[in-house]
């Protein structure tokens, strides 16, 4: 409760901004989602993350952490890698357990009109309808929760979480690839759990700086080969869909986009690790 009647102290300036976005965030994905079912789940994983948040603002206490040099509630990092690395790998998981290597298969190239090769008893395209679900309501409920301030890095989140809901759109109208378009994305998020850890490391172990360091070469390691596949995936995806839909583009350039948003803090990353390392030396 204690959460609900902050949110009620907000001013009106930040109110508006909040309602305004998730309004636009939300009327876009009732207005290009494939079917009422995909609008639906979204508004149920939205409450659903809310939730998340709430008990790890709970747990947390109004503690914050650095990102980028800049403070964040340390709940909205926690909530974050609840889905990118919970919700994604579990999906992944369940995706790998219940189809053979042939139904794997065809599943990269099939549509969203495809039947479900295990029957009635368990929908799998309900399946790949969640993975979406989840990544649009991952952004969403941020809108909900956190104020876009005239910041490089607020600005840079916003255009990654408005790219992200375009993507998960237009992979849901998909006429073929379901597969390739849901393997990617589940990519995405566990890659974006990468660097998630190298916040959260530091602020659970802020005595054990040689644990930072190597969960930021991890960093290095899993972001760049997620965006790395990303990018493969994307080039696979323009050469089968080019036959079947006109703007097959538009995915080639928001992975584009997504990957570029996601690369460059690595690299900066890596440029103020090695700048660092040299100081030292001299």
């Amino acid at each position: 409760m204690e959460f609900i009647l902050e949110m009620k102290g907000l001013s009106r300036r930040q109110a508006l901004q909040r309602a305004g976005i998730t309004a636009c965030f939300m009327a876009g994905v009732r207005t290009f989602s494939p079917s009422h079912e995909a609008a639906l789940l979204t508004a149920e994983c939205v409450a659903f993350y809310l939730s998340v948040c709430v008990l790890s603002r709970s747990a947390l206490q109004g503690k914050t952490l650095q990102i980028g040099g800049t403070e964040y509630p340390a709940w909205s990092v926690f909530a974050a890698f609840v889905h990118n690395f919970g919700t994604s790998f579990a999906i992944l998981l369940v995706i790998l357990m219940t189809r053979t290597i042939a139904e794997l298969d065809a599943w990269l190239w099939m549509s969203w009109n495809a039947p479900d090769t295990q029957g009635a008893a368990f929908s799998v395209q309900r399946l790949d309808l969640l993975v979406f679900a989840c990544g649009m309501a991952q952004e969403i409920k941020d809108s909900i929760l956190l104020d876009v301030r005239a910041r490089p890095e607020d600005i840079g989140f916003l255009i990654h979480h408005a790219a992200t809901v375009a993507g998960c759109l237009f992979s849901l109208n998909v006429p073929v690839g379901r597969g390739l378009v849901t393997l990617n994305a589940i990519n995405a998020y566990l890659g974006s759990a990468a660097f998630n850890l190298c916040d959260m490391v530091p602020f659970l172990y802020p005595d054990r700086p040689a644990l930072k360091q190597k969960v930021v070469v991890f960093y290095w390691l899993v972001m760049t080969s997620s965006n790395g596949l990303a990018c493969y995936v994307a080039v696979q995806f323009h050469h089968i869909a080019a036959t079947e839909m006109r703007c097959h583009h538009v995915y080639t350039v928001l992975t584009a986009l997504l990957v570029l948003l996601r690369q460059v803090p690595v690299l900066m990353s890596i440029y103020e690790n090695c700048a660092g390392c040299a100081v030292k030396e001299a």
